[in-house]
């Protein structure tokens, strides 16, 4: 018997514990990590020791978190049919990959939430090291092999904010804030979260980020009047997006206002003092 398989690599934990993990069509979610242990996503508190140079602990081999989703309830006549329609087929690929992916993100949150953890959090397209579609038989897979594999290429975010050229680099910015000891509006924060909440499909769970950020927004001090203004027309704007494009876009909105307040933030903690 041969069974069609998504394999998905991380170099991070994943939250729910090695295991099969057998789901309510039949089909089958294996969590392995190879390589050696991963670090727990909320790591325990040790007690720290210093370590004489020539007694430093070794370098450890890479390890790997990595998620199977055999489709069990679908064993294949023709596993080199599959592989073909695979190759030949962009949109059935990544319909698959995305399958395994809800299946997988399933099983973080249901994680998340029994274990009251909130630092174990969902992936995406654009998380694992590599993706690859395969099948195999039984004793093959149970044993993290394959008789044939397909890696797919990685995926970038779904969002990137403004052009470059529209924004500063990362490093001037982190240069910036230590230099000053200051800091950016929480803000930020919250709404990178409800970027993450709506690439995950959960559009309420996004709105109520986007609203979250943008009262930051207009409640901080110093904040320039306009911008206070623009914060309040687009929280309303969040809170009646009946649809994901319209909340997609209060979103791209809510980012470019928080680059302008960035902007301002950094200007004022790098203003010289008189």
């Amino acid at each position: 018997m041969a069974l069609a398989f998504v394999e998905l690599e991380f170099t991070h934990a994943l939250g729910p514990p090695p295991g099969r993990y057998r789901l309510a069509d039949g089909d089958v979610l294996l969590l392995d990590v190879r390589g050696g242990p991963l670090p727990p996503v909320l790591p325990r508190l040790r007690r720290s020791r210093a370590l004489p140079v020539d007694d430093a602990e070794p370098e450890r081999p890479v390890a790997l978190a990595v998620a199977r989703l055999v489709r069990s309830s679908r064993p294949l006549d023709e596993p080199a049919a599959l592989m073909r329609r695979w190759r030949d087929d962009e949109g059935l690929r990544e319909r698959d990959v995305a399958a395994a992916l809800a299946v997988l993100n399933g099983a973080i949150r249901a994680f998340r939430v029994a274990a009251q953890n909130p630092y174990v959090v969902e992936v995406g397209r654009w998380d694992p090291r590599v993706v690859r579609l395969g099948w195999g038989r039984p004793e093959e897979i149970d044993e993290g092999r394959a008789s044939e594999l397909l890696a797919l290429q990685a995926r970038r975010r779904p969002w990137g904010g403004p052009p470059l050229a529209q924004r500063l680099a990362p490093d001037e910015i982190v240069a910036a804030l230590l230099r000053t000891g200051g800091t950016l509006s929480g803000a930020h924060d919250v709404l990178l979260r409800g970027l993450l909440d709506l690439a995950h499909d959960r559009p309420a769970a996004a709105r109520a980020q986007a609203r979250a950020a943008l009262e930051l927004v207009a409640g901080e001090p110093g904040v320039p009047d306009d911008l206070a203004a623009a914060a309040g027309e687009l929280r309303a704007a969040a809170r009646d997006a009946d649809d994901v494009g319209a909340l997609a876009d209060v979103l791209d909105a809510a980012g470019a206002l928080l680059l302008a307040l960035r902007e301002h933030e950094l200007a004022r903690l790098t203003q010289p003092t008189p």
